[in-house]
């Protein structure tokens, strides 16, 4: 409570809010109460992402507008997901899952060839 606070500029009022994301072509925007238009996206360093049309999005209020904070994990993606490991993943499949023994398991799907 105190960092959402923190980090949305204010003294109390803190009211975290979902909404459905949108493609916009080039940006997003999140829909709910209200539509807010590319707000501003956190993630860790060095992870970039653009989630799909249709998930469920969570935002803050902050000073200059709202914080996107992410999208709701999918309980699906987390059986088998023990405490401690990490799993990246595509909508198309790919993913990486970093396990608590060290291995790094890697799964995607080979590329579509052309015929000639």
């Amino acid at each position: 409570m105190w960092l959402g606070k923190q980090v949305a500029g204010t003294s109390g009022g803190y009211a975290p809010f979902s909404g459905q994301m949108l493609d916009l072509g080039g940006t997003f925007a999140v829909t709910g109460a209200a539509e807010y238009r590319a707000p501003t996206v956190t993630a860790p360093w060095g992870i970039c992402y653009r989630p799909p049309a249709g998930t469920q999005a969570v935002l803050i209020p902050a000073q200059n507008g709202v914080v996107y904070l992410g999208v709701r994990m999918e309980a699906e993606k987390l059986t088998g997901l023990q405490e401690g490991e990490l799993l990246l993943y595509s909508s198309g499949g790919a993913s990486v899952r970093l396990t608590n023994d060290g291995r790094v398991l890697i799964n995607g799907r080979a590329p579509m060839l052309e015929e000639e």
